[in-house]
């Protein structure tokens, strides 16, 4: 009888440590599953802020083609602009220059003749005036050329 206690108890006991170590097996399971859970939302976590990153640094990458963009925008249109200037100021001189010339060639030849006046100083300064502005057209843009 005793022998049937004594197995009764180890059996028992067997049975309570077979319990004990089922339960502790799902506790187990639970808490690494749950750290796989973790360890995989790190990592998604980890994805999304990398490719937020990547987006924040691609946006100001762009915005500094913007600028550059514009600041090219700005380069070309002020040349345009120049260039408009230029050729405006070319055409208003030669337009000029065409009014003037026979004007400034008979004053250079025949203005002489006719003897000092009140304002031969002044025509004669009129005259290296109108040279220089005439030395300011290409040699194609002066009427005579």
């Amino acid at each position: 009888m005793i022998d049937i206690i004594i197995n009764s108890i180890v059996y028992g006991l067997l049975v309570l440590l077979i319990g004990y170590l089922g339960f502790r097996n799902i506790l187990l399971r639970r808490k690494i599953q749950e750290a796989i859970t973790d360890k995989l939302q790190a990592n998604v976590n980890a994805n999304i802020i990398r490719s937020e990153y990547t987006r924040a640094l691609q946006e100001v990458e762009n915005m500094k083609l913007e600028k550059s963009d514009d600041f090219v925008k700005f380069l070309s249109d002020s040349r345009d602009w120049a260039f408009e200037y230029i050729e405006d100021a070319q055409e208003k001189i030669s337009e000029f220059d065409k009014q003037i010339q026979e004007i400034a060639e008979w004053n250079r030849t025949y203005g002489s003749v006719v003897g000092d006046t009140p304002h031969s100083s002044k025509i004669e300064e009129i005259n290296l005036a109108y040279d220089k502005i005439r030395s300011l057209l290409p040699e194609n843009k002066t009427p005579n050329n």
